[in-house]
């Protein structure tokens, strides 16, 4: 069994109702990504302590991330989807968590509840994927320690552009959580099982 990497997991997740519904106009969609510390590996090298990253913030990666690939398969089993992906993952200073900025062109103009129903309609059936309400951010203390991802959807004030952010606990949804649910679906129990 293989696990999304949390930041493939948080990005694939926010994109998907994008992708499956044919909605993206032309152009890239840029997902601006920040990680708590944990989300960088465990690497013993100076950039990645603590210490260092307290007060601070930085993007790694930028001549490519490891989940870029990643991200884009997902997405393209969906649907046809010919945008370029702009991924840039950045570390925070907190513990844990990842949370997205998802930017993508729209075929055609939207306001942020047509958006937010057609999120709430594909996730309908996920327990571990909260919708909130239109213009609303998820937060990451919300779902530190939990299997579950929180999106936000939100549009541009032109209404040609989709704002999504989504935020997960790395640590759990996006790894020892998400194996336990793939686990549980694997082997025909309840996906919650042991998660809620």
């Amino acid at each position: 069994m293989a696990n999304p990497g949390c930041y493939a997991t948080t990005s694939i997740l926010a994109g998907l109702p994008l992708v499956s519904n044919h909605l993206l106009g032309n152009g890239p969609i840029i997902v601006d990504a920040k990680s708590g510390i944990s989300g960088a590996g465990r690497k013993v090298e100076a950039v990645y302590l603590y210490s260092e990253l307290d007060e601070n913030m930085q993007a790694y990666a930028l001549k490519g991330h490891r989940h870029h690939p990643e991200i884009v398969q997902e997405w393209q089993r969906a649907g046809k989807m010919a945008n370029e992906l702009i991924f840039v993952p950045q570390l925070a200073p907190m513990n844990r968590g990842i949370f997205a900025n998802l930017y993508a062109p729209l075929k055609k103009k939207m306001t942020a509840e047509a958006l937010r129903e057609i999120y709430l309609s594909f996730y309908m059936r996920e327990p571990f994927v909260s919708i909130l309400g239109t213009y609303e951010s998820p937060e990451i203390k919300a779902v530190t320690y939990t299997n579950l991802c929180q999106i936000g959807v939100s549009v541009s004030a032109s209404g040609k552009e989709a704002i999504i952010t989504a935020a997960l606990d790395n640590l759990a949804k996006g790894a020892s959580g998400q194996a336990i649910q793939n686990m549980n679906l694997m082997f025909g129990l309840e996906e919650t099982t042991g998660l809620l």
